[in-house]
């Protein structure tokens, strides 16, 4: 009976965590860069386009393929050249970015959409839920969880 206690408030703490991490659209967006000078090029066009290191859940990397993190380029933008840059992690986090769009074109939101999928997979980190989409790439007949498609 303890060890189920225990096991149900670690459980409770650990979803807190993903929904406190949780982005929100209540913050005005934050002003746009200063112009650059005469003759350069923006920033933006001189910088690589990166991926985060590790995000922290779902909800971050769907802001990532959007928005950007850390003032980088959303992933949605990156030409051909810049995927080829950041290969391995790209193809990966794209199974998430085309399954929540999948659900979007469903008519979820996207927030509905990323719940859907932890519901789905469990609360699991980002890497174990990448993981099971590709299990269920070669073990499902359509390369889908049922509830995904």
């Amino acid at each position: 009976m303890v060890l189920q206690c225990f096991l149900f408030l670690v459980r409770l703490v650990e979803l807190a965590a993903v929904v406190l991490r949780r982005p929100t659209e209540d913050f005005p967006p934050p002003p746009p860069p200063p112009s650059p000078p005469r003759g350069q090029a923006p920033a933006a066009a001189t910088q690589p386009a990166q991926l985060s290191k590790k995000p922290f859940n779902l909800y971050e990397l769907w802001d990532e393929w959007i928005k950007g993190l850390n003032g980088n380029k959303p992933a949605c933008e990156f030409t051909a050249r810049e995927r080829g840059r950041v290969k391995d992690k790209f193809c990966r986090r794209k199974h998430v970015w085309d399954c929540v769009i999948r659900l979007m074109a469903k008519g979820f939101d996207w927030r509905a959409a990323v719940d859907r999928i932890y519901a789905t997979y469990g609360w699991l980190t980002v890497t174990q839920i990448i993981n099971k989409f590709k299990q269920d790439k070669k073990n499902q007949p359509i390369g889908i969880h049922p509830r995904l498609r």
